[in-house]
């Protein structure tokens, strides 16, 4: 993994830790191989474009975020947007929205 792909990883698991923080019993699913098949062709199409993904196992579904650089196409060069995509356990896209890291480590809402 490369240094710009490293960044963006360490900065999807601050905003879900920040984001889909709760005190139930998750399992973080660390190898692609936990995937079900359309959240397994999200994943590798995810990496092949430079992006970088994260999924857990909770409350008897799957949560699944891909993310890649929010600065991109941006007049504001900001390396703390992150732009967001969560998907279903069936590979349906349920949410898609841009991030910008604020002080304090918050998360506000920048663009869709």
């Amino acid at each position: 993994m490369d240094d710009s792909r490293l960044a963006l990883r360490l900065m999807l698991v601050e905003f879900v830790a920040a984001s889909y923080a709760n005190t139930r019993q998750v399992r973080l699913l660390k190898s692609a191989a936990d995937l079900g098949p359309a959240l397994l062709r999200i994943a590798d199409r995810t990496q092949l474009q430079g992006g970088v993904w994260i999924a857990w196992s909770g409350d008897g579904q799957t949560h699944f975020v891909a993310a890649e650089d929010g600065a991109a196409g941006r007049t504001r060069n900001d390396s703390s947007c992150l732009r967001t995509s969560m998907y279903d356990d069936d590979g349906r896209l349920a949410a898609d929205a841009i991030w910008v890291r604020e002080t304090g480590g918050r998360w506000r809402l920048c663009g869709r």
